[in-house]
């Protein structure tokens, strides 16, 4: 989540992780080679699959709002 230009996604999915990549940025999606992306927010994501795992590097739980983080990390564990 938060998977910006797959910074991370990209070399876990030339490793042979099954990677999806999730932002809310087109731009920053754009620039994923390797891994599935798709477009959304966290309070929008509702895939149809589960994850083992759920990444969310970096910085970015740190400058959200308490609601914000709150509704990321209920997204994150809806998907594992």
């Amino acid at each position: 989540l938060g998977a910006g230009a797959g910074r991370l996604a990209d070399p876990l999915a030339e490793l042979g992780y099954h990677v999806t990549a999730v932002d809310e940025s087109t731009d920053m999606l754009s620039h994923v080679r390797s891994a599935r992306t798709v477009n959304a927010s966290f309070a929008e994501l509702r895939l149809p699959e589960r994850f083992d795992a759920v990444v969310m590097a970096g910085c970015l739980l740190n400058y959200l709002g308490p609601d914000v983080r709150h509704t990321a990390l209920t997204a994150a564990a809806r998907h594992l």
